[in-house]
């Protein structure tokens, strides 16, 4: 019956000295989850600065055997910080519920959400140095 119940997560909740611990509290997800926050942010602000509010057509992909191969309107750039902020909120959600059950899961997930963060700005600094 224990496999069973570990198999579905009906273990019982991280414990701490006999009392449940808050999920912010710990240290390995309060700091991925505010790393990716304020990177989000600055992909936020960078793209609002690029783009200026604008639908002026830019290059939004670019390739070194074809040159540009898409432009399209500025507001297609802010599909980047849009789907990061998507995923950052899906994350911790995932990892907030996890957490009373798989500690280390719950982890890998905050971590991951900074990983994805961390990628999207790589691809936003791709596209504000190919628009320069």
């Amino acid at each position: 019956m224990d496999i069973f119940r570990r198999i579905l997560f009906l273990r019982h909740p991280v414990e701490e000295g006999g009392q449940s611990v808050p999920w912010f509290s710990d240290l390995h997800i309060r700091l991925p989850i505010i790393f990716s926050l304020v990177v989000i942010s600055i992909l936020w602000i960078a793209v609002l600065i690029k783009t200026r509010g604008q639908s002026d057509p830019i290059p939004l992909h670019f390739n070194a055997f074809y040159g540009v191969e898409f432009v399209g309107s500025g507001f297609l750039f802010f599909q980047i910080p849009f789907i990061g902020t998507i995923l950052a909120a899906i994350n911790s959600w995932l990892s907030r519920r996890i957490f009373l059950y798989d500690l280390f899961l719950s982890r890998f997930i905050a971590w991951a959400t900074f990983a994805v963060a961390v990628l999207l700005g790589i691809a936003v600094i791709a596209i504000l140095l190919l628009n320069r």
